[in-house]
């Protein structure tokens, strides 16, 4: 009786143990067949290929590396796998710029600065005029200048006076530290134009891999625009205190022709 009542309890704590580790063993396995799975798919486009084969060509490359390539220095997200890949996700897009293929995250569109600016003051002071004149009328003629009417009249002058020093001051200071001119050369990795109809203006926007992890986005104009094409480097003169684009024009080789050839 003793010694069948030690195998019941054996088989009882072998068959929770399994229990315990049978989800454990589930996740693990999916995990094991669905990430090589996943990851096969990731191909360059056939363009992107052709582009790839294009560099090749011209004998980019250390030896024992892929023509065109260079050694991954952290920065590639994207592995070039075989002769293709994968379309990247919509907010990435392929560059070259530094001599090695990564990948950058497409950047919004520069917009220039208002509140820290005078036409920011402007408005804070114009709404607080507003503001004021009509606390003074609810104060002075329904309360008749009570505490409570006189609180409600000053009540506006106050925000105005409180925004001012704490928000729109240091805002402007931290601005105007900031250097009105800055230029760089950078590679064009995306294009677009935005067809605004007959009610606008088209706009026409290039994104500029500035050797930051994320692109500067600029509208550049449809002359320039025609001579654009993804891969060209671009000289950018621009203000990092206005946040407005002073000239974008094309970078010229030594041989003073563009310089393009990136990847689709």
């Amino acid at each position: 009786m003793r010694c069948r009542r030690t195998v019941l309890y054996v088989h009882t704590v072998d068959w929770k143990l399994g229990d315990n580790i049978f989800w454990p063993v589930l996740i693990g396995a999916f995990i094991a067949l669905f990430v090589p799975l996943s990851l096969h798919r990731w191909r360059l486009t056939p363009a992107g290929a052709a582009a790839a084969c294009s560099l090749r060509s011209y004998g980019f490359g250390p030896a024992g590396l892929a023509r065109g390539l260079h050694p991954d220095s952290g920065r590639t997200a994207w592995a070039l796998d075989g002769t293709g890949a994968a379309p990247l996700p919509k907010d990435l897009a392929w560059s070259s710029l530094g001599g090695q293929w990564h990948t950058v995250k497409l950047g919004d569109e520069l917009t220039p600065v208002f509140w820290s600016t005078k036409s920011g003051l402007y408005f804070i002071l114009t709404f607080a005029f507003i503001g004021s004149f009509i606390a003074l009328i609810i104060g002075g003629l329904a309360l008749s200048l009570s505490p409570e009417g006189k609180l409600i009249a000053i009540a506006p002058s106050a925000l105005a006076a409180f925004l001012i020093t704490s928000c729109w001051m240091p805002a402007y200071n931290r601005r105007v530290k900031l250097p009105d001119t800055a230029t760089f050369t950078g590679e064009v990795v995306k294009l677009r134009l935005v067809d605004g109809g007959s009610d606008s203006p088209d706009e026409h926007f290039a994104w500029v891999d500035d050797g930051s992890p994320v692109t500067m986005k600029f509208d550049v104009g449809s002359a320039l625009y025609q001579r654009l094409s993804v891969g060209c480097l671009v000289a950018v003169n621009w203000s990092p205190r206005r946040r407005t684009l002073n000239s974008l024009a094309l970078a010229t080789a030594a041989s003073g022709g563009p310089i393009g050839g990136g990847p689709a």
